[in-house]
């Protein structure tokens, strides 16, 4: 795709982009590239049959784009970066990441395991390392967790003080429009559902004293709504 362009004076230079998944992530994202100055979005896709063949900007309740949303990211246009919303595993994910990489795109995906993946993935590491090396192009793994808002955020607003005696997080979240969470997690379930389907491998993590969901969801109209708690407290030292 060639080196970076110097825009000449007084024009804004674009960053082509293009976006793989439309779930509620994908789509917030989308929608806050779109109120940028300096990205363009070129192309979009989703193989949720629902939202084929939409255009972009009337799924994220605005007005008409242009951009039509494809099945197959093969489809999409040529563009500078391509935003990956889809799913946590990188097994999966890399059958979408490294086509991309194929095509000189730079990828920037919301993947977890890809945040380290050369300590869990070495194998798929290098594979990803050597062909974004090949093209000329990166591949980088981001995004905010709760690991994030819950550990290093309280750590950096703690760091000017001489002695800590506790730290207490309560974190609420709706996530009503994260369908795919919503089973993964088995969220909405009780603790005696939520441990007989992980004893069949449905859902995956844990629920402890410590963090649990704090009553068994409700259905609302907007789909399931939950809740959950986590507290966490470390006495003086």
């Amino acid at each position: 795709m060639g080196g970076p362009t110097v825009a000449p004076k007084g024009v804004t230079l674009k960053n082509r982009t293009v976006v793989v998944g439309l779930g509620a992530t994908g789509r917030a994202i989308a929608s806050s590239l779109l109120r940028r100055a300096d990205v363009e979005i070129v192309g979009a896709a989703d193989r949720d049959p629902r939202v084929v063949g939409q255009d972009l900007g009337v799924l994220l309740g605005g007005l008409a784009n242009g951009v039509v949303v494809v099945s197959d990211p093969a489809e999409l246009p040529a563009a500078d970066l391509a935003i990956v919303a889809t799913v946590s595993d990188l097994h999966r994910a890399a059958d979408v990441l490294l086509p991309l990489l194929e095509r000189s795109y730079n990828v920037l995906s919301i993947c977890e395991e890809l945040a380290h993946p050369w300590r869990s993935h070495p194998d798929l590491a290098r594979r990803l390392d050597d062909t974004a090396k090949a093209h000329g192009v990166t591949v980088l793994g981001s995004g905010a967790n709760p690991g994030v808002l819950m550990d290093t955020l309280p750590l950096l607003l703690t760091a000017l003080t001489q002695r800590v005696e506790s730290v207490r997080i309560r974190r609420r979240t709706n996530m009503s429009r994260y369908g795919a969470i919503l089973s993964k997690f088995g969220l909405g379930l009780t603790v005696r559902e939520f441990a007989t389907a992980r004893s069949r491998g449905e859902v995956v993590g844990g629920t402890t004293a410590s963090s649990r969901p704090s009553g068994r969801s409700r259905q609302g109209s907007d789909g399931i709504s939950t809740r959950w708690t986590w507290e966490r407290s470390n006495p003086p030292s």
